[in-house]
């Protein structure tokens, strides 16, 4: 894959180059009028790839006045004899003259667009085209369409559309080089694609050679084979039309919040690093509507950038599972994490999330990898896992801010196993020495570095600040049910607790609780025998018994 990208680069930049020292430019000169009579010098002249909404709106910088007009004027390539239909599809006025005769008339004042289509006799050659077009207050539409007789209505390519006057072969070499172009661009775009793809399994497959190494493997594999089934089946739904379920990351908020590079002010309810991750796998189409050869605001593509960001919330959801495997496993054996992971992999919000594309389940994926590195943090206290911890943690909290309260006990534990080791070793201070340690110093500038960057503090920091107001404001009383009161709380501890029962089962939330119960002396063991070692000593002073010197 390696050698097909690089070849399918080295085409695309040689014929990108050809085609830069092209004569025959693409598209149509367009002249924009401030009225809708195309009378008044003009208020803007350029050339348009294709008359279209979005060139309009470009032309007047977003904000078209109440009326105006415009035309599009160059030659038009045929490479074959024969009957040609062009079409518009305007509101309000417009027209299409080939070689000075008027073949399409969608003239009138109306308040829905309206589509006109007219015949004409071409022969093979270059014919020059003109095209009108006047809005006289109300929303603005128009398209150039053109089709052989006989077959279907389609947008007339940019590449047989030139502002100025060739001759024919010039015209043909120029199409067919762009035409090449194109086609070694979406071979360029596939082939990078691929080589992803293919990293991103071997890296996959290196991970299940390890699991398949376990002796509760073969029982693993179904877990997580039945899951994604599961996980899968519904995530087509409401496609294309648009999002089903409430609250879904759509990719019109990816795109502009991409489109305004994450500056300039931008914020969101929710964190901006999610919105990274679907911005980076949007990647290639987004390369491809650059280049002028899809346009993501029509059904298909945005239906494709929904299902991708949707696939990303599964693969999200595998990861989740594998993590709970882990931690099960290194907390209290293969076995457990099995069942563990058997039993999360049923529970129904997690199937539901599994394949939408709202941000729950990529964030419990940051939260379940971070309990690895947590757990291994308590058992060998390396600093790698420190920063993993750290890396992992952060993530979670910059995918969904409400994971900070998932993370608020952790450093308790971490810095209590630290103090036993400090004490251990014979240190003088050791609780001074553990909150002192450079691995939970590293650990926690690599936390902060990592928060900075996500949130863009240095260049976005008033979108930060409008984020934290939006969520700590007006988004949390939307949400508000129970007053922040004591009674409150125990409301919502109770309405949790129903949640919980409901979303899990009366079965596995025994099994759950009974787990709970069976860790916790194991758990708190050192602690117990701590606070026992100085109940005793107290209880010693005081009845007298400690010798005196």
């Amino acid at each position: 894959m390696k050698t097909v990208v690089v070849c399918t680069t080295l085409v695309v930049a040689l014929l990108a180059c050809a085609d830069w020292l092209n004569p025959v430019r693409e598209g149509l000169n367009a002249t924009y009028f401030t009225n809708a009579s195309w009378s008044d010098p003009p208020a803007l002249s350029t050339v348009d790839p294709q008359p279209s909404n979005d060139r309009l709106l470009n032309a007047f910088h977003g904000a078209p006045p109440h009326a105006f007009s415009t035309t599009w004027a160059g030659s038009l390539l045929t490479v074959h004899d024969g009957a040609y239909a062009l079409a518009t599809i305007s509101d309000d006025d417009s027209a299409v003259y080939v070689d000075g005769q008027v073949v399409v008339d969608n003239g009138g004042r109306r308040v829905w667009p309206r589509g006109a289509t007219g015949l004409v006799n071409l022969r093979r050659g270059v014919h020059s085209l003109y095209v009108r077009y006047a809005q006289d207050g109300g929303p603005f539409h128009v398209e150039l369409l053109w089709a052989r007789a006989g077959e279907p209505l389609e947008r007339i390519p940019a590449w047989a559309l030139t502002p100025r006057r060739v001759g024919f072969w010039a015209f043909v070499l120029s199409a067919g080089l762009k035409r090449t172009l194109a086609a070694a661009q979406w071979v360029w775009i596939v082939s990078l694609v691929a080589w992803a793809l293919v990293i991103a399994w071997r890296w996959c497959a290196r991970g299940m050679d390890k699991l398949a190494r376990e002796d509760v493997w073969p029982a693993l594999k179904w877990v997580l084979v039945t899951a994604l089934i599961l996980n899968v089946v519904g995530i087509w739904w409401g496609l294309p039309g648009g999002s089903w379920p409430p609250d879904e990351l759509t990719p019109t908020l990816v795109l502009g919040a991409a489109a305004r590079w994450f500056t300039h002010g931008w914020f969101d309810r929710y964190p901006p690093f999610h919105f990274y991750v679907l911005t980076a796998v949007f990647s290639p189409l987004m390369l491809l509507e650059h280049l002028g050869r899809v346009d993501l605001s029509t059904p298909v593509p945005y239906a494709a950038l929904a299902l991708i960001s949707r696939l990303v919330s599964l693969a999200a959801a595998m990861g989740t599972l594998v993590a709970i495997y882990l931690s099960g496993t290194r907390a209290f054996g293969r076995r457990a994490g099995v069942l563990a992971t058997a039993m999360f992999a049923l529970v129904t919000p997690f199937v539901y999330y599994a394949k939408t594309a709202n941000l729950d389940v990529p964030y419990l994926f940051w939260f379940a990898l971070s309990l690895v590195f947590y757990l291994r943090v308590l058992e060998r206290l390396a600093l790698r896992d420190f920063i993993g911890l750290a890396v992992c943690a952060t993530l979670a909290i910059c995918t969904k801010d409400q994971a900070y309260g998932l993370f608020l006990l952790m450093p308790l534990a971490i810095v209590h196993r630290m103090w036993r080791a400090h004490r251990e070793a014979g240190r003088r201070a050791p609780l001074l020495d553990a909150l002192l340690d450079s691995r939970v110093v590293w650990a926690a500038v690599v936390s902060i570095a990592l928060f900075v960057a996500m949130h863009n503090l240095v260049f976005n920091s008033r979108g930060f600040k409008d984020h934290v107001q939006l969520i700590t404001g007006p988004a949390s009383e939307t949400y508000r049910d129970f007053e922040p009161t004591v009674a409150g709380r125990w409301l919502l501890l109770r309405l949790s607790v129903q949640i919980v029962l409901m979303a899990w089962g009366w079965p596995m939330c025994l099994v759950s609780v009974a787990g709970v119960v069976l860790a916790f002396p194991v758990q708190l063991r050192p602690v117990h025998a701590a606070c026992v070692s100085r109940a005793l000593a107290v209880w010693r002073v005081g009845l007298g018994s400690v010798p005196r010197r």
